[in-house]
């Protein structure tokens, strides 16, 4: 008899025990389209991990200030300042894309160096923001001036700056906007990569971070897969982009709408690169002090306290 109870009570635990990790809420990401969402790509087939892709910062920047999401993918000025101003919780964990800002001109415009677009006119976007700082540090440090004319978006800029009637001979681009010129578009163009031009003046420019409202231990081993998976995509970016595309269009039509081809020739110009913060303040400095240089709206010519990055 008493065999008999041991073995029911054993058999009670295990059951609770199962029943405990089957009801285990899965961790909440949000993140915005383009070169993020493939960042993250290989793991969107977890059941632990649920994913939310958004366009536009809008959504973002809501969300920052609220507490419906485990990790938030955001610009890392617009959670820097929200922070700041005491608006968010959200801490920075590590960086997820560095540079992707690159001049372009079509192949039959000379485009070797930036001195190249000297009394020139540049189409570009985020006009005050990162991508329109980073340009304007890059022309700044070799001494180029330039007319510069803003759309709202990259791809305003492709439609109606540089595929208009009477377009303009240089743009600012990203990927993966840029392979999609070249691969499905069939334009051959000069490239200029800005991280390259600024390399002299900082180390690489963080662009889009991974924000958590705590680093508990589900947290720090989802970090370590996307680490994980962000070395697989840079090793082997076919195989990657060929994972890609088998994903149901349905959640994720992007990247039906790049195709295989045209994600694996992004890859290694989107300069989609992990790094826990805590291991690069100095870099991260550099960078905000270039934000406060060029834009001290933005920061108010300040940067977050110590405990903003975990």
């Amino acid at each position: 008899m008493k065999k008999l109870l041991v073995l029911i009570l054993i058999l009670l635990t295990i059951s609770v025990s199962g029943c405990k990790e089957n009801t285990k809420s899965p961790l909440t990401i949000l993140f915005p389209e383009g070169i993020p969402s493939i960042a993250l790509g290989g793991l969107y087939d977890r059941e632990d991990l649920e994913f939310r892709i958004v366009s536009g910062p809008d959504v973002l920047t809501s969300e920052l200030v609220q507490d419906h999401y485990d990790v938030i993918v955001a610009p890392i000025t617009a959670a820097a300042k929200l922070y700041m101003n005491g608006a968010s919780e959200y801490h920075f964990a590590a960086v997820l894309t560095t540079g992707n800002s690159y001049i372009v001109s079509r192949k039959e415009t000379p485009l070797s160096s930036l001195e190249d677009l000297e009394g020139k006119v540049v189409a570009s976007y985020g006009e005050g923001n990162t991508p329109d700082i980073i340009l304007k540090a890059a022309l700044s440090s070799q001494e180029v001036n330039t007319t510069i004319v803003y759309e709202a978006s990259i791809n305003d800029v492709v439609t109606n700056r540089f595929m208009s009637l009477q377009p303009v001979d240089y743009i600012l681009c990203a990927e993966p906007v840029l392979s999609n010129l070249e691969n499905k578009m069939g334009i051959e163009l000069n490239i200029i990569n800005l991280q390259t031009v600024l390399e002299n003046d900082i180390a690489f420019i963080p662009q889009a971070g991974i924000f958590v409202k705590e680093l508990n231990e589900d947290i720090l081993a989802l970090l370590e897969d996307i680490d994980d998976n962000v070395i697989a995509l840079n090793e082997d970016p076919t195989s990657y982009a060929s994972l890609l595309v088998k994903l149901d269009p349905a959640k994720y039509p992007l990247f039906q709408s790049l195709g295989e081809e045209t994600i694996a020739l992004s890859i290694p110009r989107s300069e989609i690169f992990y790094a826990r913060s805590i291991n690069i303040k100095p870099q991260l400095t550099q960078y905000l002090n270039m934000i406060n240089t060029y834009n001290s709206k933005i920061l108010g010519g300040n940067i977050p306290d110590e405990n903003f990055i975990q």
